[in-house]
């Protein structure tokens, strides 16, 4: 799917409820979907106003697949973990962070917070889990203050996430 296919089911005071092959999502309304970098599946937000013309904080969200049922997700969370430790141990003064949770909808909700201090970046993996699938919202939070509300926006995506039949 292009970018430019961009399926708006409706808008509301929230923002735009999108219909994603996956499943829909609701963008909080100051945030938009750049058509410049999203690709094959996955679709980035930008914040209103955000300059490409440098790294900026955004969020990407798309689908992937793993060999677990929901049930095994705690196996699913290891091998998430262990991915992200390598690359943790391969950037000094990254510090790696873990939870689970559920959405407000009720799916499993594995959350990984990578800091660094060095380079002063922070990335945000919310895994919402499935039977042998998972939705991936990225955060990236390079702390621009003309882009304070990163994670709550990613935080609002996550929680209105709702599977496709």
């Amino acid at each position: 799917m292009e970018a430019e296919d961009i399926d708006y089911v409706e808008d509301s005071t929230s923002g735009a409820v999108l219909s994603k092959p996956f499943g829909t999502i609701v963008v909080p309304a100051s945030w938009n979907e750049s058509p410049e970098l999203s690709w094959d599946g996955m679709f980035f937000y930008l914040k209103d106003g955000t300059s490409l013309d440098a790294p900026t904080s955004n969020i990407s969200v798309n689908m992937g697949v793993n060999g677990y049922s929901e049930g095994e997700f705690l196996s699913f969370r290891d091998e998430v973990y262990d991915q992200l430790m390598a690359q943790v141990s391969a950037s000094p003064g990254s510090v790696l962070h873990g939870m689970g949770t559920q959405t407000e909808k009720g799916y499993i909700l594995m959350i990984f917070t990578i800091e660094n201090e060095n380079v002063g970046i922070t990335t945000r993996q919310y895994y919402i889990v499935g039977d042998f699938r998972y939705i991936l919202v990225h955060e990236t939070d390079f702390h621009d203050e003309s882009i304070p509300y990163v994670t709550e926006a990613a935080r609002a995506i996550v929680d209105s996430f709702e599977w496709a039949n």
